[in-house]
């Protein structure tokens, strides 16, 4: 029996529970992209799945349906690039969208692009068999005009090696999305283009984790889990619960009208261990970690909450952000009346502080245009490096900074924290700052930024309030 709907369904249930789990994330426009690129894939692989089950009211209905949602994936995963790399929306990016919804909607109509596939039949199973024709390239063409146009913003962003590094995999997975749906008719049926659609999104979720966008506590939240251990259940319900239904009525008769109850608990029970496992397997595997940066967050928060002192702040600053990530060194440089960025706090108070970084510095200028750390091994394969003072660069080198936390509140660059590199942890040595590590700090910036603003205007109130003017 040649029937491949379970891959449809697996395909289907990981992009809802990929969306389910976004829907919940805090709305950027990477987010909001890629919540596009998966609504398209739900709609082809919906329609997929509704064809080969023959569903009401036609299979060529769905067929349609599921071919909308193959065109309409590289114009949202355009989007999704276009934004990944910093590009502005323009007006004639709109025109994909509107070629692509009009080209559908005349092979729906017509039915002269790409036609339904023809049903055969071996046995009871019913196998679909494409046959396609130049006509078809009308309707493909059109999608791989928008991956030329989607290849030609990475070709764009080239100079911007760390961007270029993380943007070629997304590149190779469109490409690998539309050579599996052109693979289609050589396959017999089976769905090659659900697969390849499968690892694209994969490289899709890697890239934005990769890009810290959004965390693994958001996939592994409490509600997602339920959701993993009801779709397991009923899956394996769905093959055993007329059987154990049978043997309960034939083999205990005392229990046979009690047997549908017997079933449904069991499958309760079933679902309730599942759920037990699989929360336990990801706070285990995958988020420990996280828990504990996100215990300590909130710590942090608590204490700076309460004080509007300049000193304790910085002071609980570099204590959570030695204790968490186990950074070796830690200077803080805050901005003075005059724009630039003198040293005024390290982790260690035998630290050199006779260091100031000017406020028209490039790398200054840089930290106030960008929002997230900055890796400065990434940052030494840029163009923006090479316009960094000397001065600059030596002041790296000599305090061994790996990482700089902006401390922004929007356009306002109150501060930096500089990270030298991480202590050795028994018998292993940390690489470097991890991708938890950077979502961390970022998470730290945006409390300290805001607890640190706040305490610089309370102290010149302060000084204000205690001190005659005129004196």
């Amino acid at each position: 029996m040649r029937s491949y709907v379970f891959i449809s369904i697996t395909a289907l249930y990981f992009y809802t529970f990929l969306m389910l789990a976004f829907m919940s994330a805090k709305k950027s426009r990477l987010i909001r992209d890629f919540i596009a690129v998966l609504g398209a894939m739900i709609l082809w692989t919906g329609g997929s799945l509704l064809m080969r089950l023959r569903a009401w009211p036609s299979y060529e209905l769905w067929f349609h349906l599921s071919l909308a949602g193959i065109s309409l994936v590289p114009c949202a995963f355009f989007c999704f690039i276009r934004d990944f790399c910093g590009h502005k929306a323009k007006s004639s990016h709109r025109m994909w969208l509107v070629l692509i919804l009009l080209v559908n909607l005349y092979n729906i109509w017509t039915g002269n692009l790409v036609q339904p596939p023809a049903i055969e039949w071996n046995g009871a199973s019913a196998v679909f068999v494409y046959h396609m024709d130049w006509r078809a390239s009308i309707m493909y063409g059109l999608c791989f005009l928008v991956i030329i146009h989607t290849a030609a913003i990475i070709w764009s962003s080239r100079k911007n090696r760390a961007l270029k590094a993380k943007v070629v995999p997304l590149l190779s997975g469109i490409l690998l999305l539309f050579a599996g749906n052109m693979a289609v008719p050589l396959f017999n049926g089976f769905p090659i283009d659900i697969l390849s659609g499968v690892l694209n999104a994969g490289v899709m979720f890697y890239t934005l984790y990769s890009r810290h966008v959004f965390r693994m506590t958001l996939l592994v939240s409490r509600g997602n889990c339920y959701i993993i251990a009801m779709a397991v259940s009923a899956l394996a319900f769905y093959n055993v619960a007329q059987t154990l239904d049978g043997i309960i009525r034939r083999d205990i008769p005392m229990l046979a009208p009690f047997s549908v109850m017997i079933v449904a608990t069991m499958t309760m029970l079933v679902t309730l261990l599942i759920y037990m496992v699989a929360k336990g397997f990801f706070d285990r595997i995958f988020i420990k970690e996280e828990v504990s940066q996100t215990e300590r967050l909130s710590e942090y928060t608590a204490i700076v909450s309460q004080s509007l002192r300049l000193t304790e702040i910085l002071n609980a600053l570099v204590n959570v952000i030695g204790n968490t990530l186990h950074t070796r060194k830690i200077y803080i440089c805050i901005r003075d009346s005059q724009g630039n960025y003198p040293a005024v706090f390290s982790s260690s108070p035998l630290d050199d502080k006779n260091f100031s970084l000017a406020g028209s510095a490039p790398l200054i200028n840089w930290l106030k245009s960008h929002d997230s750390c900055l890796l400065l091994k990434d940052f030494r394969r840029t163009v923006e490096y090479k316009s960094m003072w000397e001065e600059e660069k030596y002041q790296m080198e000599v305090l061994k900074i790996e990482c700089i936390l902006p401390l922004k509140d929007g356009n306002d660059l109150a501060g930096l924290v500089l990270l030298g590199g991480r202590e050795k942890r028994g018998k292993m040595r940390t690489q470097g700052y991890s991708e938890e590590d950077i979502i961390f700090l970022n998470s730290i910036e945006s409390v300290s930024s805001i607890a640190v603003k706040n305490s610089r205007l309370y102290e010149k109130a302060y000084e204000e309030a205690r001190t005659d003017e005129l004196t």
